[in-house]
């Protein structure tokens, strides 16, 4: 298809709001929000230039990463590393070199990796599409549709942690964002609201808001551009619960161990603040299934949160998540097997890119 991206069904279409559907209406909505970008968005060093290859090294930095954190190693590579033939021609090593401090090292051999592929089959020129972009080491359908968005400003739907987090509360959606069901019905979303021209301002625009106005914990409701745009419907889509807070800020939880040296053992863990929540759960990874919910206080009811849910601690692991992991490894771990109860918990996105 032109843009890129799935079709979409009836059914797809019918879950997306009426106002979104309009093109009167979804014009305004663009006008407001690129207004307010060009007036509140962030001076960052890659919405400076439009070299798909500085905008690529830039989102490959920001997975996993913040912000703040990325910028100095960003200035950094790129003196040693200007332009892509200067990164294809580099040793795996001294590109680690440059990448050390910001973990998740594979992210470094595959930005090599897709160096050397980018000059030997497009002679160190980025392709446009996202399918072709997506075939290169690295390169996801996010980080496909921001080169595409950014560098070229060509119409390409954009879903990362920030707006996930801003798609489901315009479309009050409580199911799980990282099924199958959710993905589509968030990545069609995303596609309705492109424009045939200037996608990439649009875009910039949606992440900026998710990240600095519609925020996991108290997002400022009152400045949202797009709430004034979209007032009525927007009121009666997002409760006062999701308008002022992320849902559920305290969880408990168990994790159960066991193995075959002896009884299963549990450890209750909570209630914790999200950043606990959070911090143990990344101290945790792979030790037990990602999947859990998230119940709202007196509702009754519960939702699905990704790790955008969860402000990131920038201190160290807490005591707790220290004493589960001294209790994990005293036993065989070869038949090791840690699960959180249902009750509640999150769903993790594998490739959030933070704020």
């Amino acid at each position: 298809m032109a843009r890129n991206s799935l079709p979409r069904t009836d059914a797809d279409v019918q879950a997306i709001p009426a106002e979104f559907r309009d093109s009167a209406s979804l014009s305004e909505f663009r006008r407001r929000l690129v207004s307010w970008f060009r007036r509140h968005g962030r001076v960052l060093p890659w919405r400076e230039t439009a070299d798909p290859y500085r905008i690529w090294v830039s989102e490959i930095m920001l997975q996993q990463t913040t912000v703040k954190a990325v910028i100095p190693y960003y200035e950094r590579f790129l003196d040693r590393f200007p332009d892509i033939r200067s990164l294809a021609a580099a040793s795996e090593g001294e590109v680690l070199q440059y990448w050390e401090g910001l973990g998740y090292y594979s992210r470094g051999r595959n930005l090599r990796l897709a160096a050397i592929a980018v000059c030997d089959r497009y002679a160190g020129r980025f392709p446009e599409t996202v399918a072709e972009l997506q075939i290169l080491p690295g390169i996801g359908r996010y980080t496909a549709g921001a080169i595409r968005s950014f560098a070229f400003d060509l119409p390409a739907p954009i879903v990362e942690a920030n707006t996930l987090r801003l798609y489901c509360r315009l479309l009050a959606y409580d199911g799980d964002p990282t099924s199958s069901a959710g993905q589509k019905l968030l990545w069609s979303f995303a596609e309705s609201l492109q424009p045939g021209k200037s996608a990439g301002r649009l875009n910039q625009a949606l992440m900026e808001l998710g990240a600095t106005v519609c925020l996991p914990v108290n997002p400022m409701c009152e400045t949202c551009p797009i709430r004034r745009a979209n007032s009525a419907a927007a009121e009666s889509r997002m409760s006062p619960a999701t308008r002022t807070r992320t849902p559920v800020m305290r969880c408990s939880f168990t994790v159960r161990a066991s193995c075959s040296a002896g009884p299963a053992r549990s450890l209750r863990c909570g209630p914790r603040s999200s950043h606990d929540v959070r911090s143990l759960w990344a101290n945790l990874s792979g030790c037990f299934s990602r999947s859990c919910t998230r119940s709202r206080p007196g509702s009754g009811t519960s939702r699905w949160a990704t790790t955008a849910d969860f402000p990131q601690r920038k201190a160290g692991m807490p005591a707790r998540a220290s004493a589960l992991r001294a209790e994990r490894s005293s036993l065989p771990r070869s038949r090791t097997r840690l699960r959180p109860d249902v009750a509640c918990g999150m769903a993790m996105s594998a490739s959030s890119r933070l704020s």
